[in-house]
């Protein structure tokens, strides 16, 4: 996983390293710590935020595939 510090090789992590390590970090610094203390509409609120963050994780993740040349199987049908 890309970490958010001075310790990665690389400098420009994909959408989808950027956006997993974003999450954790929330996670681990925010969430985790208060997460006993949130209501149930809480939790389902901050569900669907991460599952939308995902999905634009997933898409960001296409379109640099796409501009990058990286098209896998899509471009053989």
């Amino acid at each position: 996983m890309y970490k958010l510090d001075d310790t990665n090789d690389k400098q420009t992590p994909s959408a989808t390293e950027a956006m997993d390590s974003s999450m954790d970090f929330l996670f681990k610094n925010f969430i985790d710590p208060v997460e006993e203390d949130l209501s149930e509409d809480q939790m389902y609120i901050l569900a669907h935020i991460g599952i939308a963050f995902k999905i634009i994780a997933e898409k960001a993740q296409a379109y640099e595939d796409m501009t990058e040349g990286n098209w896998g199987d899509i471009h053989k049908n």
